[in-house]
């Protein structure tokens, strides 16, 4: 039994239900049981009764459970802060990965009126590879990492904390002269003969076109892959070249050369802030806790 294991079970009986109480923790669901029946089997005693599963019940137990629970987590967090004032000063440098598109999602002003807000500390965005980035945090060589869904499903949830900052469309940018470009949207079979312009693998759009092509037993003829996207827009002068983007990730480098047209069936992707949930600070983890909730609403 953890202090882990207090918390959960004082969202099961806040929130009456254990999918919430899982999202609260950052678990799955099955996770989430699996720990409830954990607790219990330790206590011997029942603590949630699920005979109804629609309506899930608090037995006597879980009750005196619960108030001990709730008690022991305010004197934990009590003594945490108690701690904090006389631990040696947490550095205030927090460094960041992220995939190269936080100016197009606003992050990277969002972090600038954050540091402004927040003057004891500086939050540093350090841009990288996907793959560079998820090493680096698993390391701890960087604090925290923005990256794209496709790459942060890899991290455990019992582990790190994931928060969605933004969701995005996958878009299908053509030459306005192109043949597709009066298309209402475009499904990957009809990109099977043309030629891509991608961003490079590890960006978190590469690894998304590659599985859709793949879902359809196809390969995409990547020709040619950068970073930058204005780079990619300047091929498309070609009649048989487009290119994969996300929609507000492309929005402010369009002109009226090019069609933005929509994947079909509809594919959306976001942006989300992962950190280890145990950081061995709490002053860390409530800073980092800080800023993703700050840029969560950027």
């Amino acid at each position: 039994m953890n202090i882990n294991d207090f918390q959960g079970f004082i969202y099961i009986y806040q929130l009456r239900s254990i999918t919430k109480a899982a999202t609260q923790m950052h678990l799955s669901k099955p996770e989430m049981s699996k720990r409830l029946r954990s607790l219990e089997a330790e206590l011997n005693l029942q603590l949630v009764d699920r005979t109804n599963r629609r309506a899930l019940k608090i037995t006597p137990a879980g009750r005196t459970f619960y108030h001990h629970a709730l008690s022991m987590m305010e004197q934990y967090q009590a003594m945490m802060r108690d701690l904090a004032t006389i631990r040696h000063p947490l550095t205030n440098q927090i460094k960041i990965g992220t995939i190269p598109v936080v100016g197009q999602y606003k992050i990277t002003a969002g972090i600038t009126r954050f540091n402004q807000q927040h003057p004891q500390l500086q939050a540093t965005l350090l841009e990288n590879e996907g793959d560079v980035i998820i090493e680096q945090l698993h390391q701890g060589e960087i604090d925290a990492a923005i990256l794209r869904d496709t790459q942060s499903a890899q991290f455990d949830e019992a582990t790190y904390y994931r928060k969605t900052l933004v969701t995005d469309q996958l878009m299908v940018i053509v030459p306005k002269n192109s043949p597709l470009a009066n298309r209402r949207a475009l499904a990957i079979p009809d990109l099977k003969h043309v030629q891509i312009a991608s961003l490079p693998v590890g960006s978190g759009v590469y690894e998304p076109i590659a599985q859709l092509f793949a879902h359809h037993n196809l390969t995409p003829h990547i020709f040619f892959q950068s970073t930058h996207i204005e780079t990619l827009i300047s091929l498309l002068g070609y009649d048989n070249t487009v290119t994969l983007l996300f929609k507000k990730s492309i929005t402010p480098f369009l002109n009226d050369q090019v069609v933005m047209i929509p994947v079909q069936p509809s594919f959306n992707s976001c942006l989300q802030f992962v950190f280890k949930n145990n950081t061995g600070s709490y002053q860390l983890h409530h800073l980092l806790s800080s800023v993703q909730d700050y840029l969560a609403k950027v």
